[in-house]
């Protein structure tokens, strides 16, 4: 089982070198509670994030090319889409060796890729979460949706949270997982500000035994 430090170290794992704008905040191994982020959290236009949901999004908004770089601990791959209205808004999807990622990037967010995503329609800033996470958002509005956050800088914030999920007796026999008590759920939810509001946010979930 990998320590939990590294999972949240490979869950910042992201997609390159980027042109000027807004980035993510540098990686902290700080505090984190002891739970998991609400399912609601990670479900975006319909689809649960996980390690085999990066195809059922190409099924939801269009073909998109898959990138890839990378290898070993910091292999990633990813597709995205722009925001067929031109308001600038992407959507990377995306998945390293353990972790699943979506980020809602606003026009104001670091993206190298940006200039080769297909558009949706699907995609804008008003594309949420399920429980309404979106860019536009102040912190505190964010926070009632996902918990307090466990770490802030100026113009970001996050909420990282390591706990554990049930294993089913076939998933232990599948996964050879032995005596495992459960699945370790690494969940994070970083989020960029720009003005005291939202302009980009990244979901991240990493299940290990």
């Amino acid at each position: 089982m990998l320590h939990h430090s590294a999972l949240l170290a490979i869950m910042l794992a992201g997609a390159g070198a980027a042109p000027p704008g807004l980035d993510w905040p540098a990686y902290v191994d700080g505090t984190s509670c002891k739970d998991v982020l609400p399912d609601g959290a990670r479900t975006i236009l319909g689809i649960k994030l996980d390690m085999n949901t990066l195809d059922a999004f190409e099924r939801v908004l269009g073909a998109s090319p898959l990138s890839k770089e990378g290898d070993a601990g910091e292999y990633f791959e990813w597709r995205c889409w722009a925001a067929a209205n031109g308001d600038g808004t992407v959507l990377v999807v995306g998945r390293g060796e353990v972790d699943a990622q979506v980020r809602v990037l606003g026009r104001g967010m670091r993206f190298a890729g940006r200039g080769a995503c297909p558009k949706s329609k699907l995609v804008s800033r008003s594309l949420a979460t399920s429980n309404g996470v979106r860019i536009g958002l102040t912190r505190a509005e964010i926070e009632r949706k996902v918990g307090p956050a466990t770490a802030a800088g100026t113009g970001w914030h996050d909420r990282t949270c390591l706990g554990k999920k049930p294993m089913t007796e076939a998933e232990r026999s599948a996964m050879g997982a032995g005596t495992a008590e459960g699945w370790d759920v690494s969940s994070r939810v970083t989020v960029v500000e720009a003005d005291g509001r939202a302009e980009g946010f990244r979901l991240v979930w990493v299940v290990t035994f």
